[in-house]
């Protein structure tokens, strides 16, 4: 049964490379109002020739799908990727898994919730900042 919030919002994937994870999460407000926190919050940061101005973040955006009820197809995205959780992270939403992983768990989340047909895939920074 599907929440009652149909507003629509993203299901997203950060993949970070230094530790060879992703995470899936969602948002209704925008994909850098996740991860700009992310990666400051957790010191995951380093920096161009030790240069100050030219920050190298680990996590980075991958793929989104915009959906109405988000937080149903996120929720059952993560019960499809449950043998990839990652226990240890220090935070939440953490798996051991590839790209394409979560994006296959997305997508049967959202096949399985019959919102698949509905759903716009974005594809990394530059589509994304053409959809806003």
């Amino acid at each position: 049964m599907l929440s009652s919030l149909e507003k629509t919002g993203f299901v997203y994937v950060f993949e970070n490379s230094k530790t060879n994870r992703v995470k899936v999460g969602m948002t209704s407000v925008s994909i850098e109002s996740r991860l700009k926190p992310l990666n400051r919050e957790l010191g995951d940061t380093t920096y161009l020739n030790g240069d100050k101005n030219l920050p190298l973040s680990f996590w980075k955006f991958k793929i989104a799908y915009i959906t109405k009820y988000y937080a149903d197809v996120e929720a059952l995205s993560h019960k499809y990727l449950k043998e990839y959780l990652d226990e240890n992270s220090p935070i939440g939403e953490i798996f051991s898994c590839s790209i394409l992983d979560a994006e296959e768990a997305i997508v049967m989340a959202l096949k399985d919730l019959n919102l698949f047909d509905e759903a716009n895939r974005i594809s990394g920074w530059e589509e994304y900042l053409q959809k806003k």
